[in-house]
Protein backbone atom coordinates (compact mmCIF):
# COMPACT_ATOMS: atom_id res chain seq x y z
CA UNK A 1 0.00 0.00 0.00
CA UNK A 2 1.47 3.34 -0.97
CA UNK A 3 1.41 6.52 1.05
CA UNK A 4 -1.57 7.85 -0.93
CA UNK A 5 -3.55 4.66 -0.42
CA UNK A 6 -3.25 4.56 3.36
CA UNK A 7 -6.54 5.49 5.07
CA UNK A 8 -4.59 7.22 7.84
CA UNK A 9 -2.08 8.93 5.55
CA UNK A 10 1.41 9.34 6.96
CA UNK A 11 2.02 6.86 9.77
CA UNK A 12 5.61 7.76 10.44
CA UNK A 13 8.52 5.54 11.33
CA UNK A 14 8.33 4.04 14.78
CA UNK A 15 11.59 5.38 16.09
CA UNK A 16 10.17 8.89 16.35
CA UNK A 17 13.18 11.32 16.26
CA UNK A 18 14.30 11.11 19.86
CA UNK A 19 14.59 7.40 20.57
CA UNK A 20 18.25 7.07 19.80
CA UNK A 21 19.12 10.16 21.77
CA UNK A 22 17.30 8.85 24.82
CA UNK A 23 19.00 5.48 24.59
CA UNK A 24 22.26 7.28 24.04
CA UNK A 25 21.84 8.78 27.49
CA UNK A 26 21.33 5.32 28.95
CA UNK A 27 24.36 4.02 27.13
CA UNK A 28 26.58 6.86 28.29
CA UNK A 29 25.53 6.33 31.88
CA UNK A 30 26.50 2.69 31.65
CA UNK A 31 29.89 3.65 30.26
CA UNK A 32 30.50 6.22 32.98
CA UNK A 33 33.03 4.49 35.21
CA UNK A 34 32.92 6.76 38.24
CA UNK A 35 29.15 7.12 38.36
CA UNK A 36 28.41 4.24 40.72
CA UNK A 37 31.84 3.30 41.92
CA UNK A 38 32.30 0.82 39.05
CA UNK A 39 36.03 1.50 39.05
CA UNK A 40 36.27 0.82 42.77
CA UNK A 41 35.35 2.62 45.98
CA UNK A 42 31.98 3.76 47.24
CA UNK A 43 29.32 5.56 45.19
CA UNK A 44 28.78 9.27 45.72
CA UNK A 45 26.66 10.00 48.79
CA UNK A 46 26.26 13.77 48.40
CA UNK A 47 25.17 15.88 45.41
CA UNK A 48 28.57 17.59 45.37
CA UNK A 49 30.38 14.25 45.17
CA UNK A 50 28.04 13.06 42.42
CA UNK A 51 28.64 16.29 40.53
CA UNK A 52 32.39 15.76 40.70
CA UNK A 53 32.06 12.18 39.44
CA UNK A 54 29.87 13.21 36.52
CA UNK A 55 31.90 16.21 35.41
CA UNK A 56 35.27 14.49 35.80
CA UNK A 57 34.34 11.24 34.12
CA UNK A 58 36.82 10.76 31.24
CA UNK A 59 34.21 9.31 28.87
CA UNK A 60 30.94 11.12 29.51
CA UNK A 61 32.14 14.24 31.33
CA UNK A 62 31.56 16.50 28.28
CA UNK A 63 27.90 15.47 28.19
CA UNK A 64 27.35 16.37 31.83
CA UNK A 65 29.16 19.68 31.39
CA UNK A 66 26.72 20.42 28.55
CA UNK A 67 23.76 19.44 30.71
CA UNK A 68 25.00 21.62 33.58
CA UNK A 69 25.50 24.59 31.25
CA UNK A 70 22.17 24.31 29.44
CA UNK A 71 19.82 22.92 32.10
CA UNK A 72 21.41 23.41 35.53
CA UNK A 73 18.19 22.45 37.32
CA UNK A 74 18.13 19.10 35.54
CA UNK A 75 21.80 18.55 36.31
CA UNK A 76 21.22 19.35 39.97
CA UNK A 77 18.27 16.97 40.02
CA UNK A 78 20.44 14.22 38.56
CA UNK A 79 23.17 14.71 41.19
CA UNK A 80 20.57 14.60 43.98
CA UNK A 81 19.05 11.42 42.57
CA UNK A 82 22.44 9.72 42.37
CA UNK A 83 23.44 10.93 45.83
CA UNK A 84 20.20 9.69 47.37
CA UNK A 85 20.71 6.24 45.92
CA UNK A 86 24.35 6.22 46.93
CA UNK A 87 23.52 7.20 50.51
CA UNK A 88 21.13 4.26 50.64
CA UNK A 89 23.96 1.97 49.47
CA UNK A 90 22.12 0.81 46.40
CA UNK A 91 24.06 -1.44 44.05
CA UNK A 92 25.90 -0.08 41.04
CA UNK A 93 23.27 -1.22 38.54
CA UNK A 94 20.42 0.25 40.57
CA UNK A 95 22.21 3.60 40.71
CA UNK A 96 22.87 3.49 36.98
CA UNK A 97 19.23 2.59 36.30
CA UNK A 98 18.09 5.46 38.51
CA UNK A 99 20.33 7.93 36.72
CA UNK A 100 19.14 6.68 33.36
CA UNK A 101 15.48 6.98 34.36
CA UNK A 102 16.06 10.52 35.55
CA UNK A 103 17.75 11.54 32.30
CA UNK A 104 15.03 9.96 30.19
CA UNK A 105 12.36 11.84 32.11
CA UNK A 106 14.37 15.04 31.83
CA UNK A 107 14.68 14.64 28.08
CA UNK A 108 10.94 14.10 27.71
CA UNK A 109 10.36 17.39 29.50
CA UNK A 110 12.23 19.26 26.78
CA UNK A 111 11.18 17.58 23.54
CA UNK A 112 8.87 20.49 22.75
CA UNK A 113 11.75 22.93 23.10
CA UNK A 114 13.82 21.00 20.57
CA UNK A 115 10.90 21.14 18.15
CA UNK A 116 10.89 24.95 18.48
CA UNK A 117 14.62 25.44 18.04
CA UNK A 118 15.68 28.00 15.40
CA UNK A 119 16.59 26.66 11.98
CA UNK A 120 20.36 26.74 12.49
CA UNK A 121 20.17 24.72 15.71
CA UNK A 122 17.62 22.24 14.35
CA UNK A 123 19.67 21.78 11.19
CA UNK A 124 22.78 21.07 13.24
CA UNK A 125 20.80 18.56 15.29
CA UNK A 126 19.69 16.73 12.14
CA UNK A 127 23.24 16.57 10.88
CA UNK A 128 24.48 15.17 14.20
CA UNK A 129 21.80 12.49 14.09
CA UNK A 130 22.72 11.61 10.49
CA UNK A 131 26.42 11.47 11.36
CA UNK A 132 25.71 9.10 14.24
CA UNK A 133 23.66 6.77 12.06
CA UNK A 134 26.32 6.85 9.35
CA UNK A 135 28.84 5.71 11.94
CA UNK A 136 26.52 2.89 12.95
CA UNK A 137 26.05 1.97 9.31
CA UNK A 138 29.80 1.39 9.12
CA UNK A 139 30.45 -0.12 12.55
CA UNK A 140 27.16 -1.75 13.64
CA UNK A 141 24.58 -1.90 10.86
CA UNK A 142 22.22 -4.09 12.92
CA UNK A 143 21.93 -1.40 15.60
CA UNK A 144 21.39 1.20 12.89
CA UNK A 145 18.47 -0.77 11.44
CA UNK A 146 17.05 -1.47 14.91
CA UNK A 147 16.93 2.25 15.60
CA UNK A 148 14.62 2.88 12.67
CA UNK A 149 12.57 -0.29 13.15
CA UNK A 150 11.96 -0.25 16.90
CA UNK A 151 13.49 2.83 18.47
CA UNK A 152 16.09 0.71 20.27
CA UNK A 153 19.77 1.35 19.68
CA UNK A 154 22.06 -0.79 21.80
CA UNK A 155 25.44 -1.50 20.23
CA UNK A 156 26.82 -4.61 21.89
CA UNK A 157 30.44 -3.62 21.37
CA UNK A 158 30.51 0.11 20.65
CA UNK A 159 33.60 1.27 18.82
CA UNK A 160 35.39 4.50 19.74
CA UNK A 161 33.77 6.09 16.69
CA UNK A 162 30.29 5.13 17.91
CA UNK A 163 31.00 6.46 21.39
CA UNK A 164 32.22 9.77 19.97
CA UNK A 165 29.26 10.13 17.62
CA UNK A 166 26.76 9.36 20.38
CA UNK A 167 28.44 11.82 22.70
CA UNK A 168 28.24 14.54 20.06
CA UNK A 169 24.57 13.83 19.46
CA UNK A 170 23.83 13.89 23.19
CA UNK A 171 25.49 17.26 23.58
CA UNK A 172 23.75 18.61 20.48
CA UNK A 173 20.41 17.45 21.87
CA UNK A 174 20.73 19.53 25.02
CA UNK A 175 22.11 22.60 23.25
CA UNK A 176 19.32 22.40 20.66
CA UNK A 177 16.70 22.19 23.39
CA UNK A 178 18.23 25.21 25.08
CA UNK A 179 18.14 27.12 21.78
CA UNK A 180 14.44 26.33 21.43
CA UNK A 181 13.83 27.46 25.00
CA UNK A 182 15.77 30.72 24.71
CA UNK A 183 15.05 31.63 21.08
CA UNK A 184 11.83 29.85 20.18
CA UNK A 185 10.98 29.76 16.49
CA UNK A 186 7.29 29.75 17.48
CA UNK A 187 6.62 27.51 14.50
CA UNK A 188 3.18 26.08 13.84
CA UNK A 189 3.83 22.36 13.37
CA UNK A 190 1.85 20.57 10.66
CA UNK A 191 1.72 17.00 9.39
CA UNK A 192 4.17 16.60 6.48
CA UNK A 193 2.52 16.68 3.07
CA UNK A 194 2.33 13.72 0.73
CA UNK A 195 4.52 15.51 -1.81
CA UNK A 196 7.29 15.85 0.76
CA UNK A 197 7.24 12.15 1.58
CA UNK A 198 7.31 11.25 -2.11
CA UNK A 199 10.10 13.74 -2.72
CA UNK A 200 12.16 12.10 0.02
CA UNK A 201 11.43 8.59 -1.19
CA UNK A 202 12.26 9.41 -4.80
CA UNK A 203 15.71 10.68 -3.79
CA UNK A 204 16.53 7.54 -1.81
CA UNK A 205 18.97 6.19 -4.39
CA UNK A 206 21.36 9.01 -3.55
CA UNK A 207 21.66 7.54 -0.03
CA UNK A 208 22.17 3.96 -1.20
CA UNK A 209 18.55 2.91 -0.73
CA UNK A 210 15.48 2.77 -2.96
CA UNK A 211 12.08 4.40 -3.05
CA UNK A 212 10.18 1.26 -2.10
CA UNK A 213 12.28 0.66 1.03
CA UNK A 214 11.78 4.22 2.26
CA UNK A 215 8.03 4.03 1.64
CA UNK A 216 7.89 0.75 3.56
CA UNK A 217 9.71 2.37 6.47
CA UNK A 218 7.38 5.35 6.40
CA UNK A 219 4.32 3.12 6.52
CA UNK A 220 5.61 1.21 9.55
CA UNK A 221 7.11 -1.90 7.93
CA UNK A 222 10.27 -2.90 9.87
CA UNK A 223 13.36 -3.47 7.74
CA UNK A 224 16.45 -5.31 8.93
CA UNK A 225 20.17 -4.98 8.34
CA UNK A 226 21.61 -2.93 5.51
CA UNK A 227 18.22 -2.36 3.91
CA UNK A 228 16.67 -0.90 7.05
CA UNK A 229 19.71 1.19 7.88
CA UNK A 230 20.09 2.65 4.40
CA UNK A 231 16.35 3.37 4.13
CA UNK A 232 16.39 5.16 7.48
CA UNK A 233 19.39 7.22 6.50
CA UNK A 234 17.73 8.06 3.19
CA UNK A 235 14.73 9.32 5.15
CA UNK A 236 16.82 11.54 7.44
CA UNK A 237 18.97 12.85 4.60
CA UNK A 238 15.88 13.48 2.50
CA UNK A 239 14.31 15.49 5.28
CA UNK A 240 17.48 17.51 5.70
CA UNK A 241 17.57 18.23 1.96
CA UNK A 242 14.11 19.82 1.96
CA UNK A 243 13.88 23.62 1.93
CA UNK A 244 14.64 24.99 5.39
CA UNK A 245 11.11 25.63 6.66
CA UNK A 246 9.78 22.30 5.35
CA UNK A 247 12.72 20.36 6.77
CA UNK A 248 12.26 22.00 10.16
CA UNK A 249 8.54 21.28 10.17
CA UNK A 250 9.14 17.60 9.29
CA UNK A 251 11.69 17.25 12.10
CA UNK A 252 9.47 19.12 14.54
CA UNK A 253 6.52 16.89 13.62
CA UNK A 254 8.51 13.76 14.41
CA UNK A 255 9.71 15.27 17.68
CA UNK A 256 6.16 16.18 18.59
CA UNK A 257 5.05 12.63 17.77
CA UNK A 258 7.83 11.21 19.93
CA UNK A 259 6.85 13.48 22.81
CA UNK A 260 3.24 12.28 22.60
CA UNK A 261 4.19 8.62 22.49
CA UNK A 262 7.05 8.68 25.00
Amino acid sequence: MSYNERPDGYKGVKYGAMAMTLLGAAFLLKMSGGLAGIMGGLPAMTPLAAQAQLLNDPQSGPLFHALQNTYPDEFDGLTKELARRGAEFEGNQDIINGGRAYLLAAMKRHLGEIAQAPHSALSDYRKAEIATLQTLQTDDVASCAAYFATGLMRPAKPTPAIKTAMMNLQIKTWTTAAAGRDHSAKRIIAKPEVREVKEIASSASQAGSDENAVEMLLTGVPLDGKVGCSAGLALLQGIDALPDARADNFTAFMLQTAATKS
